[in-house]
């Protein structure tokens, strides 16, 4: 609501949606433009939101000193990788932050930034101290996915970085592909590489001499095999996915479907 400042105790941290409204902050001003929901919660128990409040009282445009980066940044920008907690900030602000659920890295100069958001590249190579392989190729995955980066940023971003985890970075790029449609299918594809089978093709459209005949999750076109994720159990468990065949008319192939018990008990 323009105009009106929110107490004292909520600035410069984030805080959850059910404390904000218990001090009489309504949703529609935590809906406006100055706040900034970093996560939400998932259980009756968890809060209902965590909100930055991104401007001073005293200043309408106030100069930044203090962002979201890593795995916070990257949930920002719709990959949800990672934990929700701790909050990751960089910041140049000279005083030492220590908050529970919060963590805050003191840096000389702020890296490029989207607002009050690090740029996916930065966030996702700092990211990769803390994510394992599987999480990291997801992660990039998805921010092409979504066309917030591709693999020559991120590979420009990534090269001559000695930061933690650019191994793993590096390592994360060659598995990068096109054309992912779920983080599972990227799991999936990881299972079959890092088992050094061959790497399959991603989500291609099958084609004969009357045209397409349908998309498939991955294929080994030259061994004429496709695999098909498909999808989480039923809520309890107790009954098989039913499999999805996909027309494959006039071409002979081997169809594969790979339910979430055949990961775990391969």
């Amino acid at each position: 609501m323009p105009g009106r400042d929110i107490p004292d105790e909520f600035r410069n941290r984030p805080f959850p949606v059910t404390e904000a409204r218990a001090a009489g902050i309504s949703r529609r001003m935590l809906r406006g433009t100055r706040f900034r929901v970093v996560t939400r919660g998932s259980t009756p128990r968890h809060v209902a939101g965590v909100v930055l409040d991104l401007r001073s009282s005293d200043a309408a445009d106030p100069p930044i000193t203090t962002i979201v980066t890593g795995v916070t940044g990257l949930r920002l920008y719709g990959v949800l990788v990672g934990a929700e907690l701790p909050l990751r900030f960089a910041t140049t602000h000279p005083h030492q932050v220590r908050r529970q659920g919060v963590k805050v890295t003191r840096v000389k100069h702020l890296p490029p930034q989207r607002g009050h958001i690090a740029v996916p590249e930065h966030c996702w190579m700092v990211a990769a101290g803390e994510l394992d392989l599987l999480e990291l190729v997801t992660g990039g995955d998805w921010l092409r996915r979504k066309r917030r980066t591709t693999v020559a940023k991120l590979e420009a971003y990534t090269r001559g970085n000695s930061s933690r985890g650019c191994r793993t970075a590096r390592a994360a790029l060659a598995l990068i592909r096109e054309r992912v449609d779920s983080p599972r299918e990227t799991y999936l594809r990881l299972c079959l590489v890092l088992a050094d089978l061959p790497t399959p093709e991603c989500n291609v459209v099958i084609r004969d001499d009357n045209g397409p005949i349908g998309r498939v999750d991955l294929v080994y076109l030259a061994f004429k095999i496709i695999i098909e994720y498909e999808g989480g159990p039923a809520p309890n468990g107790s009954r098989p996915v039913e499999p999805r065949h996909r027309p494959t008319r006039g071409f002979r192939a081997r169809p594969l479907d790979i339910d979430p018990s055949d990961q775990t008990r391969p």
